[in-house]
């Protein structure tokens, strides 16, 4: 079992920070809000030393980051369906939509 309360499978991949620690990698989106989830809990209770919740705060950073990441790639693909001209259902990118 690791710091973060995680059997550690010998398959399981890991990842660097920027500060060169490996976290293990999100099997999913949804595996990593739930651990960040997780971890800002622990965080926000403040019953943990300072050097366990430094590290908590690193992976949770890490954890942000690779969900960003995933949110930046899956961006551009998201369309909305409207209605055309004719009635006919069109797909439109939610960015020609709404120009930042």
């Amino acid at each position: 079992m690791n710091l973060f309360g995680e059997e550690e499978p010998e398959k399981k991949q890991e990842k660097k920070s920027k500060k060169g620690k490996k976290f293990p990698e999100p099997k999913s989106f949804e595996e990593a809000m739930a651990k960040l989830e997780e971890l800002v809990g622990i965080l926000e209770e403040g019953k943990i030393p300072l050097e366990e919740s430094i590290e908590k705060f690193e992976y949770a950073q890490f954890l942000a980051q690779w969900c960003q990441k995933i949110l930046d790639r899956v961006e551009g693909k998201l369309k909305l369906l409207i209605p055309g001209e004719n009635g006919e259902p069109v797909t439109e990118d939610l960015d020609d939509l709404n120009p930042v």
